[in-house]
């Protein structure tokens, strides 16, 4: 993109070119510890002779549990690693008791562990805020209930597959109209029409949407 916009300036102001610098970090948010390979060479089996002679790559993956969540000045996002760290926990007992986070963090927080079918549960309560060991404590009372493994969250409500369809549409487009103040039309009905594989590459994505065309985008690529 880079090249191209420099490109289109015309010859007479062009500079010499140079690319800006790019560092793209990898979040993971999976429940078990990465253990997969971190760069090229992990994948490889190469001689000790080719040792600094091979093209290697990084790919800076960050597990989302090792995060320091003291480092983040935003309150938003210091609630939303917490709360997904706090999920994730073994033992409730090391829980910090009473936390509380706005509703759209804790239905973002339900989305990224796999536990979407809280959001309806979160959507009722009265207040903003939502006491995340309450939470917590609902979901694992409903898994032994339910003969869950301890650890697995699955589905916990079986519905049809367009319930779950409408539902996660309504979400989106709210968080999305949250973010942006308001919403196209044509946003809007390209959310209504994306199938599942869309709409979960849309939340999956959701921290790299700067603009409702970066919407589009991410519904397009994922056809």
């Amino acid at each position: 993109q880079q090249l191209r916009d420099y490109i289109k300036k015309d010859k007479d102001i062009r500079e010499r070119f140079y690319l800006e610098p790019l560092h793209t970090l990898t979040v993971y948010y999976g429940e078990p510890r990465w253990n997969a390979p971190r760069t090229l060479s992990d994948m490889m089996k190469c001689p000790d002779i080719y040792d600094g002679i091979v093209n290697d790559w990084n790919a800076h993956i960050i597990d989302i549990k090792d995060i320091d969540v003291e480092l983040f000045q935003n309150e938003d996002n210091r609630d939303l690693i917490k709360g997904i760290q706090m999920f994730y926990q073994s033992n409730i007992d090391n829980f910090k008791p009473h936390m509380e986070v706005s509703k759209d963090i804790a239905i973002l927080i339900m989305s990224i562990v796999n536990n979407e079918d809280f959001i309806e549960i979160i959507q009722e309560e009265e207040g903003e805020k939502i006491d995340m060991c309450t939470l917590t404590d609902q979901i694992r009372m409903v898994g032994k209930q339910e003969g869950l493994v301890e650890g697995k969250q699955e589905g916990l409500v079986e519905g049809k597959r367009e319930g779950k369809l409408e539902e996660r549409i309504s979400l989106l487009v709210e968080l999305l109209k949250g973010r942006f103040n308001s919403l196209s039309y044509e946003i809007v009905i390209n959310i209504e029409n994306s199938n599942l594989e869309q709409l979960d590459s849309l939340k999956t994505h959701f921290y790299e949407i700067n603009n409702q065309e970066d919407i589009i985008r991410i519904l397009n690529t994922s056809k």
